[in-house]
């Protein structure tokens, strides 16, 4: 009867032991805190089209480039000429968002320029700065911007059609 006595006190002396076990193992925190940041969103402005200007064709063909800058240069080659007084100029776009955030930009390689009968033109694009890690800054209110160009290269063959060509292409920028 002494042993069953001294196996129930054992036995209870545990349970009593994982209980406070079991109490010991358990923490509350009653002040945990959350929160939240709004950004103003991104915006993007085409300010001047991508433009090659009038371009004479030579019999041997050649290439057009237009540097992607503020102040760009365009350079023929393969005896290409151009129009006196033509306009030529890169794309400019602005992008607009939280002053001091990180975007990037997505532009396409190339652009398709469709013309007569079918006839086509390719250009090879180029752009000023970077493509990521790109910073908006200055502006009021919190709000920035940057500014980029685009430009490239047009391909024009000795054969290529007379006539007007035109083409569109996508540019995306967003916050990373």
């Amino acid at each position: 009867m002494k042993k069953l006595a001294v196996l129930f006190a054992s036995m209870f002396i545990m349970a009593i032991t994982v209980q406070n076990v079991s109490a010991q193992n358990e923490a509350t925190i009653s002040n945990a805190s959350a929160g939240a940041t709004i950004v103003s969103s991104i915006a993007l402005t085409n300010n001047f089209t991508l433009e090659f200007g009038e371009i004479v064709r030579s019999a041997t063909g050649g290439n057009v480039v237009i540097t992607a800058s503020e102040t760009p240069t365009r350079t023929p080659s393969g005896n290409l000429t151009f129009m006196p007084n033509d306009t030529w100029r890169p794309s400019k776009f602005t992008v607009t968002g939280d002053s001091g955030q990180s975007f990037k930009i997505t532009k396409p390689g190339t652009i398709t320029l469709n013309g007569p009968s079918s006839s086509n033109m390719t250009i090879t694009t180029s752009i000023s700065g970077g493509t990521t890690g790109l910073i908006t800054t200055g502006g009021s209110g919190g709000i920035g911007t940057y500014e980029f160009y685009i430009g490239g290269t047009l391909v024009v063959a000795a054969t290529q059609q007379t006539g007007t060509y035109v083409g569109t292409y996508e540019v995306t920028v967003e916050y990373e």
